[in-house]
């Protein structure tokens, strides 16, 4: 027999034994379940996607419907830190809302009163979006309370007075005859006051002289009496104290700066409960009465500020960026798969598993914490980001 026979099977190589290793003779359970699942998906492969398309739609919307957001840094902090337990405490007792400020700036004081005026009871019609409007110092309430700044000499000179006018306070308006006060007094001046008596709050000679004042200024001529005026005015009875007489001069005072030509006006804006919107609402019915106000006003020129006003805006804008990177991260997904599988197919394929996955796994945030904070919200990016 040649060397070269084709009959000849003694000198053909032996074929290579398949591998017998324990991990293909027996696969694990999740070797076992990941082939099952594959065998499922493409005996009903349709069905399979039916089910994911519905499930993913549920998802989506029960998440939209369901699921919040809590925009407060302080939901970042540790609740079990010490810093965040007192300021947690603080809220409870102050609350955390904060004050947007509308900017006046007018060419004169009384412009920019009117303004401010104007925008204040403007704003304080809205009592649902709009609350604790503040723009004017009321300080003449403070009047009523006079005696609270008086020290204790003078509230006891004050008790002694009203002793002294109680006989005439019951009747006795003799006592208010010119003859009975000057002899009362000039009996006082010769007999001294008694012993165990207290001190005079003021000497008897002193009240003659201001009683004297007092009587030569009424007899003035008719002429110079029509000339003065009410600061000329002389009383006979004692002065009031200088703390006490200094409230007359309060009244009413609009916040103002820069001489009167720039005012504020405070307020709180209202906030809905959870999602991106926050004060959104009350901001813009804001700015639309400030357009108004600015408007019927052309010299005048008004803003808007305060801390709810700038996270509102910040809110906005982030909420804003989050959906152009979403798309553009979207896009170039599509680009990647495009120019790596050289077609449009695999590319909307992959992501329409990115997707659906995305809204499963909201569904299971929603189902498992409820809402998202400021840094988990870029979820979505990030996700789509993990797809390329």
């Amino acid at each position: 027999m040649r060397p070269d026979d084709p009959t000849d099977r003694t000198s053909a190589p032996a074929p290579a034994p398949r591998p017998t290793g324990p991990g293909h003779a027996h696969p694990g359970p999740i070797g076992r379940i990941l082939v099952a699942w594959t065998e499922l998906c493409l005996r009903a492969g349709w069905t399979i996607v039916a089910v994911a398309v519905f499930t993913a739609v549920v998802s989506g919307v029960w998440s939209a419907r369901c699921l919040g957001y809590k925009v407060n840094r302080t939901d970042l902090l540790d609740p079990r830190s010490d810093y965040n337990k007192l300021w947690v405490d603080y809220v409870a007792e102050f609350g955390e809302d904060d004050d947007a400020v509308v900017v006046v700036e007018g060419p004169t004081r009384a412009e920019t009163i009117r303004v401010l005026e104007e925008v204040s009871e403007e704003v304080a019609h809205d009592e649902r979006l709009f609350s604790s409007v503040f723009h004017a110092v009321d300080l003449s309430r403070i009047r009523a309370k006079g005696l609270h700044y008086l020290s204790p000499d003078e509230l006891e000179q004050i008790d002694h007075f009203l002793e002294e006018s109680h006989p005439i306070l019951d009747g006795g308006w003799a006592s208010l005859k010119v003859g009975s006060m000057v002899g009362g007094l000039a009996s006082q001046m010769v007999l001294g006051s008694p012993r165990n008596a207290p001190a005079p709050r003021e000497l008897p000679v002193a009240t003659l002289e201001r009683y004297a004042e007092s009587l030569v200024a009424g007899l003035e001529p008719a002429a110079r009496m029509a000339a003065t005026g009410p600061e000329d005015f002389v009383s006979p009875w004692p002065g009031m104290p200088a703390s006490l007489s200094t409230l007359r001069d309060l009244s009413s005072d609009q916040l103002l700066a820069k001489d009167g030509r720039m005012g504020f006006v405070l307020l709180r804006l209202a906030k809905s409960n959870g999602g991106f919107a926050g004060a959104s609402e009350a901001t813009d019915e804001l700015r639309r009465l400030i357009r108004g106000v600015a408007a019927r006003h052309p010299t005048v020129t008004i803003g808007l500020t305060g801390l709810p006003v700038m996270e509102d805006d910040e809110m906005r804008a982030s909420a804003q960026s989050m959906v152009w990177a979403s798309g553009l991260s979207m896009a170039a997904v599509v680009i990647v798969i495009i120019a790596g599988f050289g077609g449009v197919r695999h590319a909307l394929m992959a992501n329409g598993v990115l997707v659906i996955g995305m809204a499963w796994a909201f569904a299971w945030a929603t189902a498992t914490v409820g809402h998202l904070n400021i840094l988990s919200v870029t979820f979505t990016v990030t996700m789509i980001g993990v797809g390329i």
